[in-house]
């Protein structure tokens, strides 16, 4: 059996938990607010027509994984795959996350959720579990193989999770920010087929309340990036604290307002009206943040 001693915080944000799990592992020195802000994930928000609860799991992940890598952590792709998937294939991947475990590197899946990799013994790989352990979801064990675990139609991604070079605070806030700005005004770019970021997210959550407003979808949702919006008021007070930028500090006021509206959201006893409310409410004070986001970025960029 071979063990890494890596454990995950049960966010909300799985992929986050992961993160953190794997800096601290790695001896990584920074905030939870930096790695989410850090990551530009504190600034997401991606939502399907139907509210499904797969938003905060679909887009597309390649922003976050350069920004990720200022902070001293790098995800390498390892491969994809589903329940067609051969057993050979199958076979070279465990062989591969093995070997990364046997040297001191966690590897990470993305299923239904986000886990490390974090050891394996004579029948299958040991995942972290961000929840309740005593739950099958998700799974703590992965079997070599077949992966039963994962369902009869499995969609998994698994990465190298490996140490690498950090980027100045400067460099590495001003990034973020940029990143954040550019989800806001070309959310195409990063949002996966039919379904919304940005501002339009907004729209398109707020079309599907009547409908989907009591659903669990809706509450996952609004749980998750309210966490994110929290997290990024936090953020925009580290940075303005060290860099000395009284704007960001301004702007994490306005995050974190952003994150107590959204849990109006995520209340199940809430109305419908009172839920669409809210969510205009967020999207205005997203609008007025967008311009102040920018003009930030540009001024850390400038002076980086």
């Amino acid at each position: 059996m071979n063990i890494l001693p890596l454990r995950v915080p049960p966010w909300n944000t799985t992929l986050m938990g992961v993160v953190r799990g794997i800096a601290d592992f790695y001896g990584v020195d920074c905030s939870d607010a930096m790695l989410y802000g850090a990551t530009g994930h504190a600034f997401l928000i991606h939502i399907h027509p139907t509210l499904c609860p797969s938003g905060p799991y679909t887009w597309r992940r390649e922003g976050f994984f350069r920004l990720l890598h200022n902070l001293g952590v790098t995800f390498e792709p390892l491969g994809y795959f589903d329940g067609r998937s051969s057993p050979a294939g199958r076979a070279e991947i465990e062989a591969r996350l093995k070997e990364e475990i046997s040297e001191n590197r966690p590897g990470v899946l993305v299923n239904n959720e986000w886990q490390a990799l974090y050891g394996y013994d004579e029948s299958g790989f040991l995942t972290t579990q961000p929840w309740k352990p005593h739950l099958d979801h998700p799974p703590g064990r992965l079997t070599f193989g077949a992966w039963p675990e994962l369902g009869k139609e499995p969609h998994v991604d698994f990465y190298a999770a490996l140490r690498t070079p950090r980027a100045s605070l400067r460099q590495t806030a001003a990034l973020a920010l940029l990143f954040a700005a550019e989800t806001a005004h070309h959310p195409e770019k990063h949002a996966a087929p039919s379904c919304a970021m940005g501002l339009a997210a907004y729209d398109v959550w707020r079309a599907a309340i009547p409908q989907h407003g009591q659903s669990h979808g809706n509450w996952w949702n609004a749980t998750v990036w309210s966490e994110c919006r929290f997290r990024a008021g936090q953020f925009l007070h580290e940075v303005g604290e060290v860099l000395g930028e009284p704007l960001a500090a301004e702007l994490g006021d306005e995050y974190a307002l952003i994150a107590r509206t959204l849990n109006l959201v995520a209340d199940r006893n809430a109305t419908n009206e009172k839920k669409v409310d809210a969510l205009d409410r967020c999207r205005e004070r997203e609008r007025h943040a967008e311009a102040k986001l920018c003009r930030l970025a540009s001024g850390l960029v400038l002076y980086a």
